[in-house]
């Protein structure tokens, strides 16, 4: 982690939303949550994606925006991981987090890419707890809890 860069990019950057970009929700057809008997395990997923988009450069209005995926997944892991019901169910989302540059020519692609490796999650990671707690309750599925800042492997980040 470089904070002299981080320190350039917090000072340029406001933050505007977090926003869900696109979701996917999946549940094996043989699980059923309410008659679930087994021991699952839950895996969690959690990275910056794709690099830095500065949007709409005109004057007066620059802004970047950065992919954040998270995903958590339910695993019977008395099942062998090759076969299709090993995953019992999985929810996976990406939040597009968009803040305003405050001086289109104060961008620079080093501080914005280490403010997406290392603060860009803290912003995301309130969204995706509620998005998860309640996708959950419409799943069927217990709450799954999550910590509270899940701090990706670096191999995760650099996929």
């Amino acid at each position: 982690m470089n904070k002299e860069l981080l320190k350039q990019a917090a000072e340029v950057l406001t933050p505007v939303g977090v926003f869900l970009r696109s979701s996917n929700v999946y549940t094996h057809p043989d699980f059923h949550p309410q008659h679930n008997n087994g021991e699952l395990q839950v895996q969690y997923k959690s990275k910056a994606i794709g690099e830095c988009k500065l949007l709409g450069t005109e004057e007066s209005q620059s802004f970047m925006a950065f992919q954040y995926e998270a995903g958590v997944r339910l695993v019977d892991e008395s099942i062998d991981e090759k076969d299709d019901a090993y995953v019992r169910a999985e929810i996976l989302a990406v939040f597009a987090s968009e803040y305003q540059l405050k001086e289109p020519e104060a961008f620079d692609e080093a501080a914005m890419s280490e403010f997406l490796n290392c603060n860009v999650r803290f912003h995301v990671w309130p969204f995706w707890r509620e998005y998860l707690q309640s996708t959950c309750t419409r799943m069927g599925l217990p709450v799954i809890p999550l910590p509270h800042h899940f701090r990706p492997q670096e191999s995760e980040n650099k996929e």
